[in-house]
């Protein structure tokens, strides 16, 4: 019998670093953009801006993933993060509690009350936990997300 090789734990976090981000190259199916227009590539279409404004947050999957959509009051501006808190995956668009802090847009975690800016990823009074807040595009009354 041959013996399996161990595999050191950094090159192992290599390999597996390697293999996210050239599947995040790959086109992410129907739903994504023209990879060849200025400005577009990576970006996959989620809803329309009209959909988003009758719900004031939206849930979508997105190439595959499960994003929390937002429009803050008044603006223009739309967010997307995982539709799941970064402490214990609770799903984010389960009552959902939108509030301004500071000038930023934060959704409350119902699970546990943590307050997370959409805009920049951060969540407030701790730096143990963060998560994305992906780039956003609006084209002709379409909101597009980059995964």
């Amino acid at each position: 019998k041959k013996k399996k090789k161990k595999r050191s734990f950094s090159k192992h976090m290599k390999e597996r670093m390697m293999s996210f981000f050239s599947s995040k190259a790959q086109p992410s199916g129907s739903g994504s953009a023209s990879s060849s227009a200025p400005g577009v590539k990576d970006f996959s279409f989620a809803c329309t801006l009209a959909e988003l404004e009758a719900q004031g947050t939206l849930r979508v999957k997105v190439a595959g993933k499960s994003l929390l959509l937002l429009r803050k009051e008044g603006s223009d501006n739309v967010f997307a993060i995982p539709n799941k808190c970064p402490h214990q995956g609770f799903p984010l668009h389960k009552t959902p509690v939108i509030e301004v802090i500071d000038g930023s847009l934060c959704v409350t975690c119902p699970a546990h009350s943590m307050k997370i800016n959409v805009e920049t990823g951060s969540i407030i009074g701790t730096t143990a936990y963060r998560t994305k807040s992906l780039k956003v595009q609006i084209r002709e009354g379409e909101v597009w997300v980059r995964v």
